[in-house]
């Protein structure tokens, strides 16, 4: 059986604009409207059959700061369906009324970065995942990437990651049911480089808690996707290129 695949393109300017018909999608401003501190451009393809993702995805990060940057923290938020112990789902048995005790392996989601550069130099090694807000050791939503070398006030560093990831059944604004998948937040994201309440700057890049709600960057996200052609796309952003092969 030949399998037909489709790859579409979407320029999305703002991480969480509602979506619009093209006739009127232009992402395009004459002057940004926000600083755009941290910008993505993501090749990703979806395996229906695995409920699989697997991406190639370069970070595109500004210090805007007057401080180096020494370290990268990102949010890994699919890892918070990945077992009972997450931070997202310790101590509950069950999310807007439904049970998840029962779940088989394949029905639990993560995120696993294969591999992180920065040009030439590898930092895979260099990651860790961390827990500022609870301690809590299972907990792998939070990853910290020690660079090779600062950030210096005013430059811009670019990082490409190839990861994979595993799309939970339906949980909590993100999954699949059958055919159907609702993914939100599925990529590796910074957090974001400001000042502290002391006034110090640093990355607010929190775990993921059932209390909390995301936070990011305004940015620019080119993101290609590679599905089976039979799926129906939504998404906000622009579509500026459809391919069907």
């Amino acid at each position: 059986m030949i399998k037909r695949f489709r790859i579409l393109t979407f320029l999305f300017v703002l991480p969480f604009l509602p979506r619009i018909g093209n006739s009127q999608c232009d992402p395009f401003f004459p002057k940004a409207l926000s600083a755009r501190p941290a910008n993505y451009e993501i090749h990703v393809t979806l395996d229906h059959e695995n409920r699989m993702l697997y991406a190639t995805q370069t970070i595109y990060f500004a210090n805007q700061s007057p401080e180096p940057v020494k370290n990268l923290r990102m949010y890994l938020y699919f890892n918070a369906f990945k077992n009972t112990e997450s931070t997202f789902l310790k101590g509950t048995t069950q999310i807007f009324g439904q049970p998840f005790g029962h779940r088989t392996a394949e029905q639990w989601g993560w995120v696993d970065i294969q591999k992180i550069t920065r040009g030439t130099f590898d930092l895979t090694t260099q990651t860790r995942f961390v827990q500022p807000d609870d301690q809590n050791p299972q907990d792998q939503s939070v990853l910290e990437v020690m660079l090779d070398k600062p950030i210096a006030p005013g430059d811009t560093a670019s990082f490409t990651l190839v990861w994979q990831a595993r799309v939970p059944k339906t949980i909590a604004r993100a999954g699949y049911s059958k055919d159907f998948y609702h993914l939100c937040h599925w990529f590796p994201q910074l957090g974001v480089w400001e000042p502290n309440a002391s006034g110090k700057w640093d990355w607010n890049c929190h775990q993921f808690f059932r209390q909390t709600e995301f936070y990011a960057d305004f940015g620019v996200y080119d993101v290609h996707i590679t599905t089976d052609s039979k799926f129906v796309m939504g998404a906000s952003g622009c579509l500026v290129n459809e391919n069907r092969n």
